[in-house]
């Protein structure tokens, strides 16, 4: 059972770690935590090494973690993620940097629930 497994957790800043302090909050955990890191490559392969668990978005599930490793999705959890354009204060933005930005507020001004 997975309350028993240790894990490899992110350092506190980094974005999967926010989403794995809110699970383990929400379902009552305080998990052994066998490595702490700010770097998700080795947090990656001393999960699949130590037969740790870790929580990392699809987006990071390269070939030697699909090899090495087996993935569960998380049920009833949806990964909210947000948008930031910045760029530096004056700057003329390129027109193509201009439109992608207004197309993707449109759009999700647009899937925005009301």
């Amino acid at each position: 059972m997975i309350r028993e497994d240790a894990f490899v957790s992110l350092k506190p800043g980094h974005s999967v770690r926010v989403v794995q302090d809110a699970l383990f909050r929400e379902k009552g955990m305080q998990p052994q935590i066998l490595l702490e890191t700010d770097s998700l490559e080795v947090a990656k392969r001393v999960t699949l090494q130590a037969g740790a668990c870790m929580f990392l978005s699809d987006i990071f599930v390269d070939d030697y973690a699909r090899r090495s490793g087996v993935f569960y999705p998380l049920m009833d959890y949806e990964n909210k993620r947000h948008l930031y354009a910045c760029w530096r204060k004056g700057e003329k933005l390129p027109r193509y940097a201009d439109g992608f930005i207004k197309i993707v507020s449109r759009i999700l001004d647009k899937n925005a629930v009301k």
